[in-house]
């Protein structure tokens, strides 16, 4: 302690520094935090930028705190900050990513993906570039890409749960996009569809063996064991029942146990045909009440169901009381 006081002593501030390079360090170190500390992170930028304005890392600190930032006032261009920062730094190719990304919300596509290709053809191992980029490509759309970016990643990061579950939800959207296409389009792409089905299920389950706690990877897994069910072995679908069950003995928020409920009421409707379970299901996530599509898909669900059984038996019972509930929750009665 002394030899700190002597220190500080020097800059007549006992026991603190009034430094611009101790500002930016305390500046990063916001950054890595929780997203609470953003606007205190900017702050000791620009706090460090007084005392250095054309400081390349201050300045790059700067830009990555306010583009973190959702708000800014309609006279300002929110990618002023980050422009400055490649003119001042025109080496940092993160800078250059979060810059596209900014682009991206605001329309500019093409400029941005003509950034993030300069990039990564400048820095193709940086990991905070390619997992930027990947978002640049997620948000386009684009999951070839985004995949590829990824597992380029996760050679630098092996262990990384979150790479393996976000390798895992992008071959789990392709094996989504496929069905939607229909099976008789499908043709010879069968054998490629169950190797989606494959690899999505391998990442989740990695990244569920790793971590827990993201929302619906057991039944997002679950899911899809239950569409190779469909094209392979019935042992599929034990699995999926398996990884459905894991889901719901987690603590789960309200709209977690609406995806639960329409997930798993989906597998009993369609893939076990057992139609009073998925009611059950359906129902359990109706009575949650939380706005939300899911909620929603729940309650066209049972109505469909119930005007089905009502076609063939006007007097089932259980269909009527599937109206007159739906009617009771929808303020009808």
């Amino acid at each position: 302690m002394d030899k700190v006081k002597q220190v500080c002593a020097k800059f007549s501030r006992p026991y603190r520094i009034e430094s611009p390079e101790l500002d930016c360090e305390e500046g990063w170190a916001r950054l890595k935090c929780t997203t609470k500390q953003i606007e205190r992170a900017k702050v000791c930028f620009e706090k460090a930028l007084e005392k250095n304005p054309k400081n390349p890392e201050f300045t790059s600190g700067w830009a990555i705190a306010s583009s973190r930032l959702a708000n800014w006032p309609p006279s300002q261009d929110p990618t002023d900050p980050l422009r400055k920062a490649i003119r001042l730094n025109p080496d940092d190719q993160y800078i250059k990513v979060l810059l596209a990304l900014k682009l991206q919300k605001m329309k500019e596509e093409d400029k941005g993906e003509s950034l993030v290709e300069e990039a990564l053809k400048k820095a193709p191992d940086a990991t905070d570039v390619l997992l930027s980029a990947a978002k640049f490509y997620r948000n386009k759309r684009s999951c070839n890409k985004t995949i590829k970016l990824l597992r380029k990643a996760l050679e630098h990061m092996p262990h990384n749960t979150y790479l393996h579950y976000h390798i895992g939800s992008c071959y789990r959207t392709q094996v989504l996009q496929t069905l939607k296409v229909g099976e008789n389009k499908m043709c010879g792409e069968r054998k490629k569809f169950l190797e989606q089905i494959e690899l999505a299920v391998e990442y989740l389950k990695k990244a569920d063996e790793n971590n827990g706690n993201f929302s619906g990877i057991c039944s997002s897994i679950a899911s899809l064991y239950a569409i190779a069910g469909e094209y392979k072995e019935a042992g599929y679908y034990e699995k999926a029942e398996y990884y459905f069950q894991k889901e719901f003995s987690k603590e789960l928020t309200p709209v977690a146990k609406q995806v639960l409920h329409l997930r798993y009421g989906n597998f009993q409707l369609y893939q076990m045909k057992c139609a009073d379970k998925a009611i059950h299901h359906f129902i359990e996530g109706v009575k949650i009440n939380l706005e939300s599509k899911e909620r929603e898909k729940m309650k066209v669900k049972l109505q469909k169901i119930a005007q089905t059984r009502l076609s063939k038996n006007e007097a089932d019972s259980e269909a009527l009381h599937l109206l007159a509930f739906l009617q009771e929750l929808n303020g009808e009665a």
